[in-house]
């Protein structure tokens, strides 16, 4: 998906089902807007609001026949880019101790991995099997 008026890619959605059979979602956005996402069910709907935006703040609204929950969270009391500045002083401290990144090398790898798979799916329009190492 692109935001309007802007060539890159904005934001990213991908449902996809594991070899066992097991559903996922795979989601990123880079914008600071207001965005929802729907999930609908046999018995119910589960709506989350805001929650993969760079703000810090969200909604959960989950309606079925048995139950109804409604939560917000709102950390306006947190800085807007708090949560880069966090990524700067654990990257620091990894440099000037020697310890261990996180995440690893190799886990970015996996991620990256998965990343490409669901843009080669999008783009041949079928599925990519993915190599487990």
């Amino acid at each position: 998906m692109r935001a309007k008026d802007r060539p890159q890619e904005d934001s990213f959605v991908a449902w996809f089902r594991t070899e066992k059979g097991v559903p996922g979602l795979l989601t990123t956005t880079f914008t600071h807007e207001e965005q929802r996402l729907s999930i609908l069910g046999e018995k119910g709907q589960l709506t989350l609001w805001r929650v993969f935006a760079q703000v810090p703040s969200g909604r959960l609204e989950c309606t079925t026949d048995e139950l109804t929950i409604d939560e917000s969270v709102d950390l306006a009391s947190v800085d807007h880019f708090e949560h880069y500045t966090r990524e700067v002083e654990h990257f620091s401290r990894v440099c000037l101790s020697g310890s261990s990144h996180a995440p690893s090398e190799a886990d970015v790898l996996e991620d990256m991995k998965v990343a490409d798979a669901i843009k080669e799916s999008a783009r041949v329009g079928r599925p990519v099997e993915i190599p487990l190492e």
